[in-house]
Parts: C-alpha cells; sequence; structure tokens
C-alpha cells in the first residue's frame, strides 16, 4: 500500500460512517472518544448571539459542515482520479448529494444562498469559508460527474457566485454590522470564488467580475497579503497583532491561487510571488514540528518582527463584541489546523517546486494519526478558554477532510 494510504481510508471511513448525516452531510465534529455524533449533553457553553439556534449539537455539528463536506468531496475526487477507487467515487458522489442537500435547502431565500445548516435547517448565516471549499469540492467532482451532475454543478457554481455580487459582497456576520468581504487581507479568495464557474459554464460575466475585481477592487494587486504584512504597516486585526486561526486564510488563498494557476496562466507570476510571500511569513509560523499541530493564538511583535506564544488568560487589546472566550483568551493550546498548512505546503511544494514546503506537508501529515484530531490539545487546563474544556474531547472534522484533501493532492501531483 501507498504511503499513508491505510491512514487516509480510515479518516474517510471515519467521515462517511461516522461523522456523515442520514442527509450525507458530513458533521463539524463528532465524539473523540466514542467516535459517535455530538449529543446537547456533551457540549457545556453556548454561543449566546444565536437564539435562534434550537439544539448546542445543532449549531457545532453544523458550523462548518459545508466547508468540511467541500473539502472531503474535493479529497475523493482527486482519489478517484488517483486511484480509480470504486470506494473513493461513491464517497464523491454522498457527498455531491450532501452539499446539493445544503444548496437546497438555502433556495427558499434565493437559489445560491448557502447556509450554514444548523439543526438541519435554513440559517441567516453564511461565510466565504463555505462557499469557497463546496465550490473547490464541485469542481474537483466535475471531472468524474456523470452529464446530470455536471449540469446541476454548472448552475450550482453560477447561482453561488451570482448571489456575492447581488449582495455587493456584503454581509453580516453572527449579528454584527454588515461588512464588505472584499475588505480584509482574505478578500482576494473572492477572484477563486468568481472564476471558478467561469471554467464549466463559459459565462464571459463571471470572467468581467473577475476581471473587475482583480483590477477596479484591487485584488489582484493585495493577493500577496498576509497579516503580517498587515502589521508591519501599522494595521491591526480586531484591534491588535495577533493569528488566531491563521491556518484557514492562508488555506483559502491558497486554494484560490491553485485552481488560477491553470485557469489564468497570464497572471502567474502574480500567483508564485503570492504563495512565497505566504510561505515566507506565516504559512508554518504556528506549527510546532515536535507533534505536527499548530498553536490556535500567537502574537506578533512589530517591533522585532518576532511571533510569540502567549499566557493563559483574556488579552484585553482584542476586540471581542461576540463574547467568545476563544477569541481573546491565550495560551498554548493546539490544534490539528496544521492539517490546513499541510495543504498550503502541498500545494507551495508543487506550484513552485518548493522542495522544503513539501517536506513540511509530508512531516505533518506523517504525523497526524487519529489521537492529534482532538478539538484541543492543551498542557493543562488553564489554557483552554472559558467554557470550553469539551472541545478536549471532541474530533474537529474539518480537520480531517483538509488532511484528505492535502494527501490527495499530493500523491496526484507526485509529491509523495
Amino acid at each position: 500500500m501507498h504511503w499513508m494510504e491505510d491512514r487516509a481510508e480510515e479518516f474517510a471511513d471515519i467521515l462517511t460512517n461516522v461523522a456523515g448525516d442520514e442527509n450525507k452531510v458530513i458533521r463539524t465534529m463528532i465524539h473523540f472518544g466514542e467516535r459517535r455524533p455530538l449529543k446537547d449533553s456533551d457540549l457545556a457553553d453556548w454561543i449566546p448571539c444565536l437564539p435562534s439556534v434550537e439544539t448546542k449539537a445543532g449549531f457545532y455539528c453544523y458550523e462548518d459542515a459545508g466547508m468540511t463536506t467541500g473539502a472531503f468531496l474535493a479529497s475523493q475526487s482527486l482519489r478517484f482520479r488517483v486511484t480509480g477507487d470504486p470506494g473513493a467515487k461513491q464517497n464523491a458522489d454522498n457527498a455531491f448529494q450532501g452539499i446539493r442537500w445544503i444548496y437546497d435547502l438555502g433556495k427558499p431565500k434565493t437559489e445560491g444562498y448557502y447556509p450554514k445548516p444548523y439543526d438541519k435547517k435554513i440559517s441567516d448565516q453564511i461565510s466565504r469559508d463555505q462557499y469557497i471549499y463546496t465550490m473547490n469540492g464541485l469542481v474537483e467532482y466535475y471531472s468524474i460527474a456523470d452529464e446530470k451532475a455536471q449540469s446541476q454543478i454548472r448552475r450550482m457554481l453560477a447561482k453561488m457566485a451570482e448571489y456575492w455580487i447581488s449582495i455587493d459582497y456584503t454581509q453580516s456576520y453572527f449579528g454584527l454590522p454588515p461588512s464588505s468581504h472584499l475588505a480584509d487581507f482574505m478578500g482576494s479568495l473572492f477572484l477563486g470564488i468568481m472564476h471558478i464557474p467561469y471554467g464549466p459554464t463559459g459565462d464571459m460575466k463571471f470572467l468581467k467580475e473577475y476581471e473587475r475585481l482583480f483590477h477596479e477592487e484591487n485584488l489582484g494587486k493585495r493577493m500577496p497579503e498576509t497579516l503580517r504584512t498587515k502589521f508591519l504597516s501599522e494595521e491591526l486585526y480586531d484591534g491588535a497583532t495577533y493569528y488566531r486561526q491563521n491556518e484557514n486564510p492562508i488555506m483559502m488563498k491558497c486554494l484560490a491561487i491553485d485552481r488560477l494557476w491553470d485557469t489564468d496562466p497570464g497572471h502567474r507570476d502574480l500567483w508564485a510571488a503570492s504563495l512565497k510571500q505566504f510561505w515566507d511569513d506565516e504559512m508554518i509560523m504556528t506549527l510546532d514540528r515536535d507533534d505536527a499541530l499548530n498553536y490556535e493564538i500567537m502574537g506578533l511583535d512589530v517591533k522585532t518582527n518576532m511571533p510569540f506564544l502567549t499566557k493563559p488568560g483574556v488579552i484585553p487589546e482584542i476586540e471581542n463584541p461576540l463574547k467568545i472566550s476563544s477569541l481573546n483568551w491565550g495560551g498554548l493550546r493546539k490544534t490539528a489546523g496544521s492539517s490546513q498548512s499541510a495543504y498550503s505546503c502541498t500545494v507551495t511544494g508543487s506550484r513552485l517546486g518548493n522542495q522544503e514546503a513539501a517536506d513540511t506537508a509530508r512531516l505533518i501529515l506523517g504525523r497526524m494519526d487519529y489521537g492529534k484530531f482532538r478539538g484541543y490539545t492543551v498542557p493543562d487546563d488553564s489554557h483552554l478558554p472559558p467554557g470550553h474544556a469539551w472541545m478536549t474531547n471532541v474530533l474537529y472534522c474539518f480537520y480531517l477532510s483538509s488532511w484528505l484533501l492535502a494527501y490527495w493532492l499530493g500523491r496526484e501531483r507526485d509529491l509523495w
């Protein structure tokens, strides 16, 4: 058996047979010790800004279900292309069914509205990460799908992109005032969201909007932006200079670049420069190589340009209007967010011929067994944000999906 393929099969089995619900949606979390779906009794705290959510399990299991299912769809599509394994095709077919279910859930509001499916119902919450991971999954699946599914995918991709255009990329989040999702350092990922539909549909309106975003909104020029570049130019993020789960925005931008590398080769110098910037600045900054996990929170001393670890307790300079304790609690807690770093390293290694990045991806993937995917790994309980002790006994399924996506992308590109 190929390197780590047995582990890949184990992870795919967990996502399919434990995390997958009756609608083929992959839950965000499952119980770590017992490998079963979560119950309300497993979850001690609550998100006060979402009173319309009926159950704790209905919130936490479906908060990132769209991106988890989308990443799994992409991974299994890659796996099928690499191996021809009919089990991979079945997993991909099932994941597509799950994404269709979420997509159809949003239709009563408007087609293309892709909601977070709390309690398996439509909600008023969307996010750009749910969209880009799902759209990437759909376009990977397109190459192995039958004609009926391909027709559905073309419509889904078009409508999902059109929805963001219709709201001028402006959306509220958990009750906060609406803001433009183009404005921050992650805004350039919309170049991917807008260009992805153009390939399968050939509809020029998406290419024109892509060009508008690239030039008029300056998203092309801003693609190389990182939090470090922002901090060093005296800009703040939530009032301070801290990184929190920074592997996710880096992965999303790498995902967008990986799609654009072949579909917009005329700007390949920019894509290459952006990947190098991400690698040089912070792609693996939060990684602890000893256990292949990422620190969830770190700070940057802008005077010395040096990152630093934090002590347990509230970090008062970080703005936290949602009053979610994990957003401004310091400490040495780690997560399997390193699986997302592995994906970014895989893209960087394959696209730039960066052997150190490819070796880092391999190191992370090789050291991450089931036990590493526990929600939080901490030296002691003082490093847990108040009300988050339950996070030590959940398994975060999106990180399993990210591991699989990185692994199978590397296999397709002969990195391992």
